[in-house]
């Protein structure tokens, strides 16, 4: 067992399997693209009358995107995890403004960037002589809604600009929700969280029950009330975890792995079944109850799968997802037209190429772009507060920082696209 200084210790920094786990959404949403980018490929095998597709598997990495809001949960609510007085004082005000410097800078850079990067593509190839056409520019619409993060509240907008920026209006509207749910949680306790996520899945239910236009049952479904379990099961996963490290425990290696196992089993079951429940939201549930499990499993335990999420590569990939999020899509998408077109390379060597040399390149361009305009909003001053003697029942009141969200979520915070009956192009 762990003494109360180094458990102090542990507690102030940040989660880096929380940063692994941020790694791994992006993949999943990259590879998801790119698998479409290329044609959606298949690479079939038989052995002894056996049929089976190899990369069949990268059609489900849409579910990037729900890993990150299961994530967003998580990190927005750990901080308030660890004692009564970090929940009784949590400055709503602060928290806003947190937010906005966080998210909304690259943002709006990253809306810039996908305008801007056919143009400069086009300009190039005419200077060199070779034929181009000039792309059509978003309509004052699709900016207006974009910059308001209202987007994915219409038909015609959700997948504007670029499909993957879909999330952010997502993420934008459970920030709005989160004081409601932290303002419950201090008179009602986990029974609000609960009561949240059952209202979502009703609400789910109703929607595809009375709405009559497919368009608009879809986006019912992207909105915070259609999505709010996954959000939700972060906020429980949080609770779960604190209580564990409140109580010095570390479950064994032998049951860490296994819940990890039991997490991929709903994986396979939401992913398997999301055909048969079309307006009952099964599929979602199942993802966020196996991704909040595995949150579990990768904080509380000796797993060995711990090294793999928590190794410094991840940890970085990780703190750089939001950028990676924001820009890959526009830039992965001119690489497969280069390749095709260039280089004549389609289906699998498309995929391949992609895999490979344009991670490479979209990693390199993320980077630069965290750099420059993600990083800036990550200065905030720590609190130089001195700890307090431990509450009753609560985690001691000490200083834990927050991990940085995104998305896209480096934080969503999230930021990816998969929900079940997505058209082709809204990723």
């Amino acid at each position: 067992m762990s003494t109360l200084a180094s458990r102090d210790t542990i507690m102030a920094r940040r989660v880096p399997q929380i940063d692994g786990l941020r790694a791994m959404g992006m993949l999943m949403v990259y590879f998801f693209h790119i698998w479409e980018f290329g044609g959606s490929p298949a690479w079939k095998v038989s052995v002894l009358g056996w049929h089976a597709n190899l990369i069949g598997f990268l059609r489900n990495f849409g579910t990037g995107v729900d890993l990150f809001m299961v994530i967003s949960g998580f990190c927005l609510f750990w901080p308030l995890c660890k004692s009564a007085e970090a929940l009784e004082t949590w400055d709503c005000g602060k928290y806003f403004r947190h937010r906005v410097r966080r998210i909304v800078p690259p943002y709006y850079a990253a809306i810039g960037y996908a305008v801007l990067v056919p143009v400069v593509l086009v300009a190039i190839y005419r200077c060199l002589k070779i034929p181009a056409n000039w792309q059509p520019v978003p309509s004052a619409w699709q900016f207006f809604t974009h910059f308001l993060f209202i987007h994915a509240l219409f038909p015609s907008t959700w997948n504007g600009i670029t499909g993957a920026f879909w999330s952010l209006s997502l993420e934008a509207q459970f920030y709005l929700i989160f004081p409601l749910a932290v303002f419950g949680f201090r008179r009602w306790g986990v029974k609000v969280i609960w009561w949240m996520i059952v209202a979502s899945v009703l609400a789910r239910i109703v929607a595809g029950a009375v709405i009559p236009s497919a368009a608009w049952r879809f986006v019912f479904s992207i909105s915070s009330l259609g999505r709010w379990m996954e959000f939700g099961f972060g906020m429980v996963a949080a609770l779960a975890v604190a209580k564990h490290w409140r109580e010095d425990r570390a479950n064994s290696a032998v049951a860490g792995t296994a819940q990890v196992g039991g997490a991929l089993v709903l994986y396979i079951a939401a992913v398997d079944t999301s055909h048969i429940f079309m307006n009952v939201p099964v599929y979602e549930v199942l993802l966020s109850a196996a991704f909040a499990l595995l949150i579990f499993a990768l904080c509380t335990s000796r797993t060995p799968l711990v090294k793999l999420f928590g190794n410094r590569v991840s940890a970085w990939l990780g703190g750089i997802s939001y950028s990676l999020y924001l820009i890959h899509q526009p830039t992965a998408w001119y690489l497969s037209e280069f390749f095709k077109k260039e280089l004549h390379m389609r289906g699998t060597a498309d995929l391949w190429l992609l895999a490979t040399v344009g991670l490479a390149v979209v990693i390199g361009v993320a980077y630069s772009f965290y750099l420059i305009f993600e990083k800036p909003g990550l200065s905030i001053k720590p609190s130089r507060k001195k700890p307090e003697p431990a509450s009753a029942g609560v985690l001691p009141a000490r200083k834990i920082e927050e991990p940085t969200l995104g998305s896209p979520f480096g934080g969503p915070d999230a930021r990816c696209t998969p929900i079940r009956g997505l058209p082709a192009n809204s990723h």
